[in-house]
């Protein structure tokens, strides 16, 4: 029983350090595309430098889009007072 334990562990070992070998691997290449994309943007005339452009963060939407107003109307609607 221990020894089947065990070999799980280390098959889920093996299988996060390809992943993480994988992920680092994909990494350098898009570094390698920002540095190239870096230097276009200063050859066609971007003033300033490229590298502080910040990141675009993902928005985490809990309602989609339209439904928050339609949630707020309906409840001023039903309510019997202000």
């Amino acid at each position: 029983m221990i020894s089947l334990t065990i070999y799980g562990f280390v098959r889920k070992r093996r299988d996060l350090a390809t992943e993480c070998a994988c992920l680092e691997k994909r990494i350098s290449e898009i570094d390698a595309e920002l540095k190239a994309v870096d230097h276009i943007l200063l050859l066609v005339g971007f003033v300033g430098n490229p590298a502080d452009l910040r990141a675009r963060q993902k928005h985490n939407r809990v309602f989609r889009r339209g439904e928050l107003r339609k949630l707020i109307l309906g409840a001023l609607r039903d309510a019997s007072g202000p």
